[in-house]
């Protein structure tokens, strides 16, 4: 008689192997999936080359496919728009207008305060009074203005006002003794502010009297003032006089005020 236990036994431990094996081939294969999954969409498998990520780098300079394009933005400096990564930009102060003096042409920037004329009095359009004032520490005892502009090239332009009949008798070109006490500090401003400044020293008349007698008189007391401060330290070479007798008028002559501020000398100096 045949024993067909041990067959049996051994035909089950096979159908179990085969089961066994069934059940790990169903396992999916992420790397195949992928692929598998490419296939059927048609489209063909991306390859990624081995090797570091390139990395944008922003660069106001740099050249070459990993570098970006510098930023476009800008921001102000000033009020001047600037690239990012340029230097600082300042930008001057901008200019409302022009006037003509006389022989003298100065600019006046927007931003500058401008003194209010005094009651009663009122100022010829291209008038000196007004101009941008600033008071000068070393004029606080002196019977002086003084008014701070440029040239139209940016020259920095001071003008110092001080009143003929504070310097002068009627009529006269010859100083007083009486202004010389306050005119060294005008001296002494000069010195400390623009001691290589050109100096212009223009003379001024109200509109009494004859037009050539007016303006021979502008021209002599010009003349004086530059003999004075040069003989008071100021160098003759840099100054020169000019008069303009009553052509130039820096306020209407209503009152009394409008005359006495015809009557003057400026003493203007640039640089």
């Amino acid at each position: 008689m045949c024993r067909r236990r041990p067959v049996a036994g051994a035909v089950g431990l096979l159908v179990t192997l085969a089961s066994l094996l069934g059940a790990c081939s169903t396992k999916t294969d992420p790397q195949a999936a992928s692929a598998s999954s490419v296939a059927s969409s048609g489209a063909p498998a991306a390859t990624t080359a081995p090797g570091p990520a390139t990395e944008r780098v922003e660069t106001g300079s740099g050249a070459g496919p990993a570098t970006a394009a510098p930023a476009t933005t800008t921001r102000s400096a000033g009020g001047t728009t600037v690239a990012p990564g340029a230097p600082d930009a300042t930008e001057e102060p901008a200019t409302c207008r022009t006037v003509d003096l006389g022989g003298l042409t100065v600019t006046v920037a927007c931003d500058a305060p401008v003194p209010e004329p005094e009651s009663g009095v009122t100022l010829t359009s291209d008038s000196v009074y007004g101009l941008p004032g600033e008071s000068f520490d070393e004029l606080a005892d002196v019977d002086a203005t003084n008014r701070v502009v440029t040239t139209p090239e940016g020259k920095p332009v001071t003008i110092y006002l001080l009143g003929s009949d504070t310097l002068f008798d009627v009529g006269s070109s010859t100083v007083k003794s009486t202004a010389e006490a306050a005119l060294p500090d005008v001296i002494a401003s000069i010195e400390k502010r623009a001691p290589n400044g050109k100096i212009l020293v223009r003379g001024f008349t109200d509109s009494s009297g004859s037009v050539s007698g007016n303006q021979a008189l502008s021209e002599a007391r010009a003349a004086a003032m530059v003999a004075w401060l040069g003989a008071h330290g100021l160098a003759p070479g840099r100054m020169e006089a000019a008069g303009y007798g009553s052509t130039r008028p820096a306020a209407e002559e209503t009152g009394e005020l409008g005359p006495a501020l015809n009557r003057r000398i400026e003493i203007v100096v640039i640089g």
